[in-house]
């Protein structure tokens, strides 16, 4: 605008700045001057959120934006008492001319930390505030992870199954040793087999030793009858023990004899 004076009309806060006065007759040099221009206003404040969820053990972070001039006083309240700095909870403001930045840090929160907040801003001409709610939310849960792997194969530590499309067959081979080769469920049936019939010949084996240690006993048992009535012969027999033995006492050895022969036959 040319001429000495510079008419500003309902003067706001969008006036405020520097303004440069430059004269000049066309001989240089030209000169200047400035003039800073200060409105006086009352505090405006603007919240960019004023709702705001965060789970219980979080961190969150609430903000408030100030302009005013003069310069203003600003400060935090909740449930109607003044915020102070703590080991968990800090406040902080960041100033650039007539424009403030309002921040409040709360670290760990807890159920007590819940609520409304206020920020408030005066100076000599109003006072203005701005409100933020905080609200617990739930604490996300991530879901576990599925492994990526083929619809028709299946895991099982170092054996790797796939499916053939039949229900209820599966062939395996050790992912370990590639020159293996893959087995098929034929093979399955045939282990399975041996180990049937491993289990049969465990079990005649064991009967065999039980059998076997049975017939010692018995054994043992007639040596040491047999000793006892060559004893009982000994001590008991006439002064005529030279004489042959009658019918009847090879009759009874007979019998003995027999008896030890089917005890020693095996078990079936």
């Amino acid at each position: 605008m040319d001429g000495p004076e510079l008419p500003l009309q309902q003067v706001s806060r969008t006036h405020m700045g520097a303004y440069l006065c430059i004269a000049s007759n066309g001989v240089p040099p030209s000169v200047s001057k400035r003039i800073t221009l200060d409105v006086e206003f009352a505090p405006q404040m603007h919240v960019p959120n004023q709702l705001v969820g965060a789970p219980k053990g979080t961190n969150v972070r609430l903000e408030c934006f100030v302009e005013a001039h003069p310069k203003a006083i600003t400060y935090w309240e909740f449930n109607d008492a003044m915020v102070m700095n703590t080991s968990r909870i800090t406040t902080q403001t960041l100033e650039n001319h007539y424009k403030i930045h309002m921040i409040l840090d709360i670290r760990d929160l807890d159920d007590g930390d819940f609520g409304m907040y206020k920020c408030i801003s005066k100076n000599s001409i109003a006072e203005t505030d701005g409100s933020i709610t905080l609200n617990k939310t739930p604490r996300p849960t991530t879901p576990p992870q599925m492994k990526q792997s083929r619809p028709d194969t299946y895991d099982d530590g170092d054996i790797h199954y796939r499916s053939r499309g039949r229900p209820g067959r599966k062939e395996h081979y050790n992912r370990q040793d590639p020159q293996q080769g893959r087995r098929r469920p034929q093979d399955l049936d045939g282990i399975k087999e041996e180990r049937e019939e491993e289990e049969r010949r465990e079990v005649e084996e064991n009967r065999r030793k039980t059998q076997e240690l049975e017939r010692r006993r018995l054994e043992h048992d007639y040596n040491r009858g047999h000793l006892n009535e060559q004893a009982t012969r000994v001590t008991h027999t006439p002064a005529s023990a030279g004489v042959e033995a009658t019918p009847s006492g090879r009759l009874l050895s007979a019998s003995v004899l027999a008896a030890l022969g089917l005890a020693l036959l095996p078990r079936h």
